[in-house]
C-alpha cells in the first residue's frame, strides 16, 4: 500500500511538473511573442524617424532648389536691365557724339564762310536771340 502511495504521489508530482513546464512553455512563448511586437514596434518608429527626416531633407532640398533658381532668375533680370541700361548709354553717347560733330562741322563752316544771320557768340546779340 506504502509502494502505490508513493507511485500516485510520484505521478501527481509528475503530472505537477509537466503543468509547470508546460506553463513555463507557455509563459516563454508569450514572452517571445512580446518582444517580437515590441521589436516590431520600434522598428516602425525607426523607419517612422528616418521617413520623417528623409521627407523634411527633401523638402529643404526642394526650398533650397526654388531659391536658388529664384536668384538665378534674379540674376539674368539684373543682366538684361544692365545690358539694356548699357544699350541706351550707348546710344546716348553716339548721339552726343553726333552732335558735337554737327557742331564742329558748323564751326568750321561758320570760320571759313561769313553768315550775317547768325551772331558772334559774343555779348549782348548772342543773350536776345
Amino acid at each position: 500500500d506504502r509502494v502505490q502511495e508513493k507511485r500516485t504521489i510520484a505521478s501527481e508530482i509528475r503530472q505537477e511538473r509537466a503543468q509547470v513546464v508546460e506553463l513555463l512553455e507557455i509563459e516563454r512563448q508569450h514572452a517571445v511573442e512580446e518582444n517580437h511586437a515590441r521589436t516590431l514596434k520600434v522598428q516602425k518608429v525607426r523607419q517612422n524617424a528616418r521617413d520623417a527626416v528623409y521627407n523634411l531633407e527633401a523638402v529643404k532640398r526642394n526650398r533650397a532648389n526654388e531659391m536658388q533658381q529664384r536668384q538665378e532668375e534674379r540674376r539674368k533680370f539684373r543682366q538684361k536691365e544692365e545690358k539694356a541700361a548699357l544699350k541706351q548709354k550707348r546710344e546716348l553717347i553716339r548721339q552726343i557724339q553726333t552732335m558735337v560733330a554737327q557742331a564742329q562741322a558748323k564751326a568750321r563752316v561758320a570760320k571759313t564762310l561769313f553768315d550775317p544771320t547768325t551772331s558772334s557768340g559774343v555779348g549782348s546779340l548772342d543773350e536776345m536771340s
